[in-house]
């Protein structure tokens, strides 16, 4: 076997443990509909171009039948790649979404490493702990005591938002009459842009109700924002549009 045999076979391998990993990934924590807003798309990107060019790239540089010492080399690059990705693996799974807030006059997207242990400690179940699957939909109920509304305040402005801490957390039952109140008509949105208007149509299309049958909020998070539909009726929420929400002219 020459060197290019042997990068072809590296790179082969490489992609088939990378395309495995990205499914695992789609299926047990970012959702597809997330990708964009999650920064899952950015870091596959970044993983697989590493992973796939580094490995096979050493593989071909060091690669010539016979050589002494080939299984050696060939062992520390196959160490080198499995070490950067169980570092990417890692990453990935601190980095996951937790839980999707909805929040006063928006949903945020909360990932596991933005809430502190002692935030855990003290939430009551079921949202005292991340999880392991996909990010459970909640609702933030932000308190009406004159003192520990002023106490959230406070904790908002020193950089510790409601969205994350878990103790607030409630059924999302509990808040979307609320939340639908703050929600948008799709009028001002189709409106702002062909993009808009081609990907609301759609989704509108893939999930067989009119216009009229769907409000939507902004989504947002600390890697991106998006749009999120919701059902007029009773604001469950139906699809998620990578838009920027921030564009749409207020009415």
């Amino acid at each position: 076997m020459n060197r290019w045999r042997a990068a072809a076979l590296h790179l082969g391998i490489s992609c088939g443990v990378l395309a495995t990993a990205a499914a695992l990934t789609m299926l047990l924590w970012y959702p597809p509909s997330l990708f964009h807003v999650s920064g899952v798309d950015r870091l596959l990107t970044v993983l697989t171009t590493i992973d796939v060019s580094v490995g096979p790239l050493l593989t071909l540089l060091v690669y010539r039948h016979g050589k002494p010492g080939l299984h050696f080399d060939l062992a520390v690059i196959a160490l080198l790649q499995a070490a950067f990705f169980a570092y990417g693996a890692h990453v990935f799974f601190q980095g996951r979404p937790v839980f999707l807030a909805a929040n006063v006059d928006r949903f945020d997207l909360v990932f596991a490493s933005q809430i502190a242990p002692a935030d855990w400690a003290r939430a009551a179940p079921p949202y005292d702990h991340p999880g392991y699957g996909r990010p459970r939909l909640v609702g933030v109920v932000i308190p009406t005591e004159a003192k520990a509304h002023s106490d959230l305040v406070l904790e908002e402005l020193s950089g510790h938002p409601a969205a994350q801490q878990p103790r607030l957390f409630h059924d999302y039952s509990s808040v979307a009459s609320k939340l639908l109140r703050h929600a948008h008509t799709l009028d001002a949105l189709v409106a702002s842009s062909p993009e808009a208007r081609a990907k609301v149509g759609k989704a509108l299309q893939r999930l067989g109700l009119a216009a009229t049958e769907v409000r939507w909020l902004p989504l947002d998070s600390s890697r991106g924002s998006a749009v999120q539909l919701m059902a007029a009726s009773d604001g469950r929420p139906l699809a998620t549009l990578a838009l920027d929400p921030w564009s749409v002219p207020s009415r």
